[in-house]
């Protein structure tokens, strides 16, 4: 059941000795692991297409359920996996704009359940202008969001976060790096927009908004706006044909 995938521009301004503004492209795509089995065509498609839009000034991608090793990144380009199980999750990224925040723990990987749905999150600079974000990949359970992800997204943002302690008897510390606050969720999150069904309503975590599924992993703040992609019906192919907008992409940070 290959699903459409979903692309998703932020424009942000950096303050620095002068203002620069930077654009940020993402992809999500889950194209399912029935692709794979179905055609040699179906897969064959799936490649060329993804190399395609890497290719066509995305930033960052979201690719779960990859299920092969044929893929040849386009140069210039990086890749962090994560694997829980069966399911897969790779975060692509342009290397020629972005390189791996340096720190411990700037990047985690885990599994959403046990042993299936894999995530990864990562710190990144922007290489010309010093910009920071932290980008989260992921592939979310259908049923419940759990607290390993929100538990690593914590992790990575504490370990941008440098400390000074001058005097030991004083217990005096100073920070010497902010920690990074703008967060890029790029997943198939598997929860439907709000009011989608009458269930939702009654079943916790069925049917979110953007700004909720932030909240919930620990990427947003209570006062924060979140921008996010259109919700959008992209899973999935077998009946009924595109009925869920699971796929999204969600920042909290920039303007559109």
């Amino acid at each position: 059941c290959p699903r459409a995938y979903v692309a998703f521009g932020v424009a942000l301004t950096v303050a620095q000795a002068t203002s620069s503004a930077v654009s940020i492209r993402a992809l999500q795509w889950n194209p399912h692991w029935e692709c794979f089995e179905a055609s040699t065509e179906c897969k064959s498609e799936v490649l060329k297409l993804l190399a395609l839009r890497l290719k066509n000034g995305t930033d960052f991608a979201n690719v779960v359920e990859l299920e092969t090793s044929d893929f040849v990144m386009p140069v210039g380009w990086g890749n962090i996996s994560s694997t829980c199980g069966r399911d897969t999750t790779h975060l692509f990224f342009d290397a020629t704009r972005w390189k791996l925040s340096g720190g411990l723990n700037s990047g985690q990987q885990g599994c959403m359940a046990t042993r299936d749905r894999s995530y990864i999150v990562q710190a990144f600079e922007h290489r010309s202008l010093g910009l920071k974000i932290v980008v989260i990949g992921a592939h979310f359970p259908h049923h419940g969001i759990g607290s390993s992800l929100a538990g690593s997204i914590r992790a990575v943002r504490n370990s941008t976060v440098a400390w000074l302690q001058p005097v030991i008897a004083l217990r005096y510390y100073r920070k010497l790096r902010k920690a990074i606050d703008s967060m890029l969720l790029i997943a198939d999150t598997n929860i439907n927009q709000p009011h989608a069904f009458p269930l939702c309503r009654i079943v916790p975590g069925l049917c979110m908004s953007s700004a909720e599924i932030m909240k919930s992993i620990g990427a947003k703040r209570d006062a924060e706006v979140v921008l996010s992609t259109d919700l959008l019906k992209t899973c999935c192919q077998n009946p009924p044909q595109y009925s869920f907008a699971f796929d999204r992409v969600i920042a909290n940070f920039g303007s559109s």
